[in-house]
């Protein structure tokens, strides 16, 4: 069915549509208007005999009887070759002029028809603009959500960053606090080993005194132990001098 909507709506098809159903509706409102004028017109030129005049037809009625049965003939082969037409263009469901049961058109019905069948269109056309604005509007809202997911999704995809940003920051600080921290580490390993090594030539330099100190005493004592001896011997030599 919707196919067939969209088949029917399509502007070339829709476009013949409407001209078929105008010109339909002008033939019959012409030829009703033909018909009318052809009556009034042999009405007023007939005069109508006594007695049998009124059973014979006269050679106007029958000139009009003609006319009307080609008129009628003409009015068949339109008829069929519209509704060929029609029905190779695939628009008819119905039939747009209806017939009575003595086979004449019926001027009123068919115009009701017409407009009925235009009716039908306009609908058509509505249901089409109404379905196409709102396939505009799923679109748009679509189109809304899209955007709106792309914000969304470029956010989280920032805030992502920003985390990441800050992880790789926090990092950094952690490897400057550690470096920090090294730095520490080997200046107070620095100062121990220049106050240990300061400690150890202060102990030199006090050990190499009080062995100098030593030494200079024992070198003293072995003078003075050299003098006393030096000193002994002289006195026995005096000791001895005086005893010859």
């Amino acid at each position: 069915m919707e196919s067939f909507i969209d088949w029917l709506t399509q502007p070339t098809v829709f476009i013949v549509l409407i001209l078929v159903s105008l010109g339909a509706v002008a033939f019959f409102v012409n030829k009703e208007e033909e018909k009318e004028r052809q009556k009034q017109a042999m009405q007023e030129k007939k005069i109508p005999a006594l007695g049998s005049s009124l059973e014979e037809p006269t050679d106007e009625e029958t000139l009009y009887d003609d006319f009307e049965e080609g008129a009628e003939d003409k009015e068949e082969y339109k008829e069929e070759d519209l509704e060929d037409k029609q029905e190779e263009d695939g628009a008819y469901q119905e039939e747009v002029t209806p017939n009575q049961a003595d086979g004449k058109p019926a001027s009123d019905d068919s115009i009701k028809k017409s407009d009925e069948f235009l009716k039908r269109l306009d609908n058509i056309a509505d249901l089409k603009k109404k379905e196409t604005l709102e396939r505009e509007q799923r679109e748009n809202i679509k189109m809304k959500d899209d955007l709106h997911y792309k914000e969304e999704k470029d956010k989280i995809r920032m805030e992502k960053r920003e985390v990441e940003l800050q992880k790789e920051e926090n990092k950094l600080k952690e490897e400057q606090l550690k470096m920090e921290q090294t730095k520490n580490q080997v200046n107070q390993q620095y100062q121990e080993m220049k106050m240990r090594e300061q400690q150890q030539t202060a102990q030199q330099k006090e050990e190499d005194r009080r062995w100098k100190r030593r030494m200079d005493q024992q070198k003293l004592g072995m003078e003075n132990e050299k003098l006393r001896n030096a000193q002994r011997l002289a006195d026995d030599r005096i000791y001895n001098k005086g005893k010859n």
